[in-house]
């Protein structure tokens, strides 16, 4: 078990550029920062350096990027997830409508190195764990969708 929904364990090709988002709807702030005290207290080999590279030991996994309410990026990120997300069925609703309550965005874009997509997604299971088991929010996958926990609630790609 990777950590992450059971679509993204499948993911084995190498893409060139690969984006997981965490959508935060619990209105509390998220910070690199106490994203990385979390991942610490499981793992103390987690390090993050000053341009948002994520590395547990040795292994560069993934570049992170938190924007919120406050930066242009933000609103560009809601307005491109509710364009994929559509405006038909319910799922497209449920998911319209948490889009409108998330405050903050994680951007993790996965920094494959020399491993498989499956090695890189379970050496970051944990961030997924932490943010799961913490927070309230959606889970983004390029081409895949859009997750409520570990259950694709709807599919995009």
């Amino acid at each position: 078990m990777l950590g992450l929904p059971d679509g993204l364990a499948g993911c084995e090709s190498h893409p060139v550029s690969y984006l997981l988002r965490f959508l935060c709807e619990d209105g509390r702030p998220l910070a690199l920062d106490g994203i990385l005290a979390g991942l610490q207290g499981g793992d103390p080999d987690f390090r993050l350096d000053g341009d948002g590279t994520l590395t547990r030991g040795h292994e560069r996994l993934a570049q992170m990027e938190v924007n919120t309410g406050a930066d242009d990026l933000f609103d560009e990120e809601i307005s491109e997830l509710r364009e994929e997300a559509g405006r038909e069925g319910a799922a497209a609703g449920v998911v319209m409508r948490r889009l409108g309550s998330v405050t903050a965005i994680l951007t993790v874009a996965l920094l494959w190195q020399d491993r498989t997509a499956e090695q890189t997604l379970d050496l970051l299971s944990p961030l997924w764990d932490w943010l799961l088991e913490n927070r309230d929010g959606l889970l983004h996958a390029d081409g895949e969708g859009f997750y409520d926990g570990r259950d694709l609630i709807l599919a995009t790609g």
